[in-house]
């Protein structure tokens, strides 16, 4: 006689379920026709779903794991309007997920099988979490967190969802609503600059300059860069390369009321 496997639910951490942080942050960006409050689901919930498609990455920054959508078939034709849908479609969604999450750089995005998001919940040696967005499990939002090093401490809940007055179409900002004006400015364009150091050079300084000068800068070597958003001073992190580019891998997330330059 063989016995079934049993269902293997998704590991929570005391005071938090990092997927429903997740999902509530990505549902308000997806096709959903409006905020859906996340529901925690079994990890073999998906195990069947191999027609519908995952996009996952890596985000490190104050936190550190892997954070992944799958979508329905649905859920997929209204993301691409009809169109072919690859990874960067599923990106808003994504990065909306790992900013829930705190301060985080997502890295690579990469297109999986369901089954395949499956089999990486299951070999991960971190904890795990699965939240479904909808009351179908085959035809809803899943959104899967991997938590290699999750936050010290609890992730604050988020609020759940607002319902629209009588009127008002789903997923449409109530008059007043004080999260109307935070929306607006998601899509609002910042100029991020890493900085690794600084000097001050006389205009005579500056004229000599020529291919194979040297300018040395203020910051000895193995110091943290500076991540400047519209001039203010952020975060710092090193420096790292991804697939060939510079990029910054944040270590500390600056206060406002410190070091004020």
């Amino acid at each position: 006689m063989t016995s079934s496997p049993t269902a293997r639910t998704a590991t929570t951490t005391p005071g938090t379920d990092l997927s429903l942080v997740a999902a509530r942050a990505a549902s308000a960006v997806l096709p959903l026709g409006g905020p859906v409050e996340p529901v925690p689901a079994p990890l073999e919930e998906i195990a069947g779903l191999d027609t519908h498609m995952a996009v996952v990455a890596r985000y490190s920054g104050a936190s550190e794991g892997t954070v992944g959508v799958l979508l329905s078939g649905a859920d997929l034709l209204a993301l691409s309007g009809g169109e072919a849908v690859d990874a960067e479609s599923c990106r808003p969604a994504l990065e909306a997920a790992a900013a829930a999450l705190g301060p985080c750089v997502l890295q690579d995005l990469t297109t999986v099988s369901g089954p395949s998001l499956l089999e990486q919940l299951r070999a991960a040696d971190g904890p795990t979490w699965l939240a479904r967005l909808g009351e179908d499990p085959a035809d809803a939002v899943h959104v899967a967190v991997i938590g290699d090093a999750v936050l010290p401490d609890p992730v604050a809940d988020l609020p759940a969802p607002r319902r629209a007055p009588a009127g008002v179409p789903t997923g449409a900002p109530a008059a007043g609503s004080g999260s109307r004006g935070m929306g607006l400015l998601r899509g609002v364009q910042m100029e991020v600059t890493a900085e690794i150091g600084r000097t001050r050079l006389t205009v005579q300084e500056l004229l000599e300059l020529a291919a194979g000068s040297v300018v040395e800068l203020d910051r000895p070597v193995g110091s943290p860069a500076d991540l400047l958003v519209n001039g203010q001073l952020f975060a710092r992190g090193e420096v790292v390369v991804v697939d060939e580019d510079f990029a910054l891998r944040i270590t500390e997330i600056v206060e406002p009321d410190r070091d004020v330059h």
